[in-house]
């Protein structure tokens, strides 16, 4: 993340009161290839896990680009799995493609890593929202950016 990206949040954290209930971590994160960093204080690249630990994640906002959203989202896969991220939006920058394939990209990945996680088209751009089947309709996701305190990653 940028650091003027990171100032931008945590002002916004301050102005919107979210003090204490919003942690911005800023660093590089990687795939499922990249350790666990030995400590907090590391500034080497961090795998999505490494970063949640066992944390709840109502919502994961991946936003790379040179399509590394996939690989970011391998990062996860432990979280994943375990059911512990509610919902996950993934803005996929794959220039030239149709939201169709995009979809279709994001659905042969929920099912080549065997996670339970409907995949839908979001928003107006080629967003991919995967959310656990019966927990979260999209609305709620929608909901969740105009609401109060959760527990949200974004990767950018």
């Amino acid at each position: 993340m940028e650091p003027s990206s990171a100032a931008l949040i945590r002002r916004s954290v301050a102005l919107n009161g979210f003090h204490g209930e919003v942690e911005i971590f800023q660093g590089e994160l990687a795939g499922a290839e990249c350790p666990c960093a030995p400590h907090a204080l590391s500034m080497a690249p961090l795998r999505g896990d490494c970063l949640v630990g066992g944390a709840e994640i109502d919502l994961l906002h991946i936003h790379t680009s040179v399509r590394m959203e996939l690989s970011i989202l391998e990062g996860f896969l432990s979280a994943l799995r375990e059911g512990r991220i509610r919902a996950a939006i993934i803005r996929a920058v794959r220039t030239g493609e149709s939201r169709e394939a995009v979809i279709a990209v994001a659905t042969a990945f929920v099912a080549k890593h065997g996670l339970s996680y409907e995949v839908q088209a979001f928003g107006r751009g080629q967003d991919v929202l995967l959310v656990q089947p019966g927990l979260l309709a999209r609305h709620a996701v929608e909901a969740m950016f105009q609401s109060g305190p959760g527990h949200a990653v974004e990767a950018m």
